[in-house]
């Protein structure tokens, strides 16, 4: 008589992050188009936020005839007079964009769509507009610049600014695991959501890797026109980004809705990306007086 002995195997991960196959979402390929296109989505999506933002600055020092310098993503007075600055208009003018940005941030987590890209865009365009308020408070603690002008105005004494900035940053550090499931929302594999490693790997290429390579970029748009607020909040969204307090990305039931799995269609993305990003980095260079 013979007599079968069924021997259990033992299931490992990946040894490391690439060791899948050549083919399908875990490749090496879809992971590294992954990154770039989710990077690419991130440079933009702040560009135009400090665009929108900066242009409503301009718009109402205009309305107030307030002489400046006007540049895409920075604006510097050329002279200042006492009597055309009132406490009102101060916050009007440094104050409303952030309320407004934030209102706005909050309105674009409601909005459903299909296409795994465009979930994409709008997560980051959310967490970039929310953010602006909290990280705002932070960068007005000693810049005197932005919504730090009219931050430092409405509270003058420094120990009342830092009790608010560090209280806005303790809510927006425990709100990080919302962000972590808004952002893994967006796969569009059922795969990414088989285990933890796969969930985890998502969110490393589609929103803590692309953080690190964007401010890299940003910085090179910042620096030229010492916009110290705009870098304190891009270097500040760390705070949600990284894991500070590690913890696995827990399974949610989430909604993949049929996609053509292509990620870059593109046949030289990263060529295409660097000029688009030359192009608006040379446009900030321009300068208009007022």
């Amino acid at each position: 008589m013979y007599k079968y002995v069924h021997k259990k195997v033992k299931r490992t991960r990946p040894k490391n992050s690439f060791s899948n196959p050549t083919e399908g979402p875990l490749s090496k390929k879809a992971i590294y188009e992954l990154f770039l296109l989710s990077t690419f989505i991130f440079i933009l999506s702040a560009l135009l936020v400090q665009f929108l933002m900066n242009f409503q600055t301009a718009i109402l020092l205009r309305h107030y005839s307030i002489s400046f310098t006007y540049s895409l993503f920075s604006i510097n007075f050329s002279s200042f007079s006492t009597a055309k600055w009132t406490l009102f208009r101060i916050y009007i003018v440094f104050g409303l964009s952030s309320l407004e940005f934030f209102i706005a941030g909050i309105m674009l987590l409601f909005i459903k769509v299909k296409n795994w890209k465009v979930k994409l865009i709008l997560t980051w365009l959310a967490f970039l507009m929310i953010h602006v308020l909290p990280l705002g408070l932070l960068s007005g603690i000693f810049i005197y610049d932005g919504f730090g002008i009219a931050y430092i105005w409405l509270f003058q004494s420094i120990m009342v600014r830092i009790l608010i900035s560090l209280t806005a940053l303790l809510i927006t550090i425990f709100f990080r695991q919302f962000w972590i499931y808004r952002f893994l929302k967006t796969v569009y594999s059922r795969k990414y959501l088989d285990n933890d490693f796969y969930r985890t790997k998502y969110i490393k290429y589609c929103f803590i890797l692309p953080w690190f390579a964007g401010v890299i970029i940003l910085s090179a748009f910042a620096l030229p026109h010492h916009t110290w607020n705009w870098l304190v909040f891009i270097f500040g969204l760390a705070c949600v980004i990284l894991p500070i307090f590690k913890k696995k990305v827990p399974f949610h039931k989430i909604l993949i809705y049929k996609s053509d799995k292509k990620i870059l269609p593109l046949r030289y993305p990263l060529i295409y990306f660097i000029t688009i990003i030359g192009v608006i980095w040379l446009g900030s260079l321009i300068k208009i007086y007022f």
